[in-house]
């Protein structure tokens, strides 16, 4: 077996059985760390005691396994030694062993037993609505009919309007540059409800639609969430960001412009979701807390008595989305995400008032901005996929940008980085997010940490020594671990410490969120005590990037006074603010990073789903185009070493809307 040991054991039969009902077997990551925490995750569910927990069908755990096999032996990974994949095979031959004796066991006790479990529900039936791959919000009609939704495409954002029976489509609302989101059907299914934002401005503005199309109305002009309207239509609740007090309003607006505030939510807490109850008497919301790591869950508010809000999931998760209620009040679907579901995202169900969370969909596809029909009988939600590869480009020699790697999940899109000889570090989110590298050809691709730690946003020392990288999930930290692999050395110890940036002269610049607010930070290299760098004031800060040169620090800010991100150039040498980035151009600035030359900056832009690259001199004037693509999207860079090439985390996201039914 993978463990040497079987899950449940007991000296008799009965003994067995009884262990089978009464104890959980420990994960076989503790019993044997060496094991893929991904494999971990499987056998966990193919021994849980609740059917609706376990898997639903084989064709579910053989989709489950192929994705391991695929992370445990790329074909990519040339080189390795027979031996090796011997092993590989002996111990996964004991996993499928255990995995079909578990779950047999566990399945045949609890058919005998008194206490049966409820019948698992009928297979939730899932059908795709749209298939432009370009849909970026919906919302399904009151009477479960029609389909809302934005498009993005190359002319801009538009809305839609798709008859779910016929799957006809019909533009209510012509393309613009102006990003429409957060999508909401009146109560009576009359009326369409969606925030506005224009290029360049902060501000999202809430605006009115009729159904079949017409003119808009402007309902509010400063909303920083999506609506969610009272059981009578009359009222609706959003949320709305106070910059100047760095804290988050809960407000109930009405139709004709009035509004009321419920209540302040603590300033360690982001709301962004919420959701109105079907009585009338309760608001959820979804919150990312930065209290313990940055990790999401929902809250729920009684109107009676806001002051008496609380938690109501005991678990948390990377990322939370939008919450919709169920007719019955009894419960709510919601979208959720943790580093382990390699690159998936669930919907669940959370029950109210106890908070009991259970998943919806089991499998690892990615869905998301969950709306229901008011009778409850068909949800309809965002099923979302991407492919991203690294490519390079060198922007003088006028030839096609190349693909550097191939094969399932995303590379390089939560970070990558060019080393001094030539390799490359990426990100992967194939059976967990950890790190690979390649050749500066994309040869001789290897892994360099394990699943366990969920590995993201590495950074090479100038001399190509030392890897440093953050870690993903409930705690983030700072490890560092030789440039070419080996054993990692924890640096900091906090809570939320991410995008790390190594300067030569030995310290490890980063983002902090231990405290309430953002801060950059710094650690040696060597390890020691972290320590503040440069003062905050009002300004968050983010996504430290050191000069060629080593003296100079580049750094995203938020300006809370005025609600808008920037870049600034910071010296070393005592934190002092040198300048302001000025970037120009339509669309939005989406990566940045210093230029070859340290004089100017290279940023992405994205403009209506497409990306190229741009030099803004730090000097001034106009920014110089490195790219002319007209397709794909671009998550990240870095300048190859020599300063010609550029490689690029670079594919695209595709957005579908699928109806599902039968889900619980």
């Amino acid at each position: 077996m993978a463990t040497g040991r079987r899950p449940f054991e007991g000296g008799t039969q009965i003994s067995t059985i009884t262990s089978i009902l009464r104890d959980t077997p420990p994960l076989i990551t503790e019993l044997r760390p060496s094991l893929p925490r991904h494999l971990g995750r499987i056998v966990k569910r193919c021994l849980a005691k609740q059917p609706e927990r376990r898997y639903a069908s084989a064709a579910g755990l053989r989709n489950d396994l192929e994705a391991l096999r695929e992370e445990l032996d790329p074909g990519a990974a040339a080189g390795r030694a027979g031996a090796a994949r011997v092993e590989t095979g002996r111990w996964l031959a004991g996993v499928l062993a255990l995995l079909i004796a578990g779950t047999v066991a566990v399945t045949l006790v609890f058919q005998g037993t008194e206490e049966v479990p409820p019948a698992p529900a009928a297979a939730i039936e899932m059908s795709r609505l749209t298939s432009s791959g370009s849909v970026r919000s919906a919302a399904i009609s009151p009477d479960g009919r029609y389909l809302a939704h934005v498009d993005l495409d190359a002319r801009g954002w538009s809305l839609w309007l798709t008859q779910v029976s016929t799957r006809s489509a019909v533009e209510i609302l012509a393309a613009s540059q102006d990003r429409l989101m957060s999508l909401t059907f009146s109560p009576d299914g009359e009326l369409l409800y969606y925030l506005r934002e224009t290029p360049g401005e902060s501000i999202r503005r809430l605006v009115e639609l009729p159904f079949l199309g017409g003119s808009e109305r402007l309902v509010n002009p400063d909303v920083d969430s999506g609506i969610s309207f009272s059981p009578d239509g009359q009222r609706f609740v959003f949320m709305r960001w106070m910059p100047r007090e760095s804290i988050s309003h809960l407000i109930v607006g009405s139709l004709d412009g009035g509004e009321e505030k419920v209540t302040e939510m603590d300033p360690s807490e982001l709301p962004h979701s919420v959701a109105w109850s079907p009585d009338g008497g309760t608001i959820a919301l979804t919150v990312v807390s930065f209290q313990v790591g940055v990790r999401s869950h929902l809250v729920v508010v009684p109107l009676a008595e806001p002051a008496a809000k609380r938690r109501l999931t005991r678990e948390s998760w990377d990322a939370v989305g939008r919450p919709v209620w169920l007719p019955d009040g009894k419960s709510l679907i919601f979208d959720a995400t943790d580093q382990q579901e390699a690159g998936g995202r669930r919907l669940f169900r959370a029950s109210y008032p106890s908070g009991k969370v259970e998943p919806v969909t089991h499998d690892l596809g990615y869905y998301s901005d969950a709306t229901v029909s008011a009778d409850g009988s068909v949800l309809a939600v965002l099923q979302r996929q991407s492919r991203f590869r690294l490519w390079r480009d060198d922007p003088a020699d006028g030839r096609e940008a190349e693909p550097l790697t191939s094969g399932s999940g995303n590379h390089g899109r939560l970070g990558m980085a060019c080393a001094p000889d030539g390799g490359i570090v990426f990100d992967s989110d194939v059976g967990g997010l950890h790190l690979r590298r390649v050749a500066a050809d994309g040869s001789g691709e290897r892994r360099l940490t394990d699943n366990s730690q969920g590995a993201v946003w590495p950074a090479v020392s100038a001399d190509g020594r030392w890897l440093v990288y953050a870690t993903w999930g409930e705690i983030g930290n700072l490890w560092k671990m030789p440039a070419m692999g080996g054993r990692a050395e924890r640096l900091t110890d906090g809570r939320a410490e991410y995008f790390p940036a190594i300067a030569p002269n030995g310290w490890v610049y980063y983002l902090d969120h231990n405290r309430q607010e953002l801060r950059i930070a710094r650690v040696p290299l060597e390890g020691g005590e972290p320590e503040a760098f440069g003062s905050p004031g009002k300004i968050w800060w983010g996504q430290p990037r050191i000069s060629p040169e080593g003296d100079r620090l580049l750094v995203t800010r938020y300006d809370l006074a005025t609600s808008r991100f920037g870049v600034l150039v910071v010296a070393l040498a005592d934190g002092l603010t040198l300048q302001q980035v000025a970037f120009s151009g339509a669309g939005t600035l989406t990566a940045f990073d210093w230029a070859p030359d340290g004089e100017s900056v290279t940023f992405v832009v994205d403009d209506r789903g497409i990306s190229n690259l741009w030099n803004q001199p730090l000097a001034g004037g106009s920014p110089r185009r490195l790219t002319d693509y007209d397709a794909l999207q671009v998550e990240g860079f870095c300048w190859a070493a020599g300063g010609k090439s550029l490689v690029m985390s670079r594919g695209q996201y595709s957005s579908d809307v699928v109806l599902i039914r039968n889900f619980g």
